[in-house]
């Protein structure tokens, strides 16, 4: 799961999350990236709602999940929280997700 990945117009991971949104200033030039969540019969979502050809990467050790955007992203606010995540910190361009113990996480472009 590990490598950069380029694509259309959105980052999803499918887990679902807790997000809190670090208050640091965005470098001059950042894109604001919407977070949205989301429940679905067998599991929970988290979009990064980026723009077209950005690059990010995840990785995973254990339950700790690692998104991490190019540094013209600016994460933005938290939504409502949906399942098998226990925690996110979004901090400029890196989101650190702690999922629950066994959760499978999988990373895609939308179109």
């Amino acid at each position: 799961m590990n490598g950069l990945r380029h694509g259309l117009v959105s980052a999803v991971i499918l887990a679902g999350t807790l997000l809190t949104a670090a208050a640091q200033p965005p470098p001059p030039g950042a894109v604001a990236v919407p977070i949205h969540s989301g429940n679905h019969p067998d599991f929970g979502r988290v979009v990064f709602d980026t723009p077209p050809q950005v690059g990010y990467r995840v990785t995973r050790v254990g339950d700790h999940v690692t998104v991490r955007f190019a540094d013209t992203i600016k994460l933005g606010a938290p939504p409502v929280p949906p399942r098998n995540v226990l925690s996110i910190h979004a901090n400029a361009a890196q989101a650190e997700l702690i999922v629950a113990a066994g959760a499978s996480v999988h990373d895609s472009r939308l179109a």
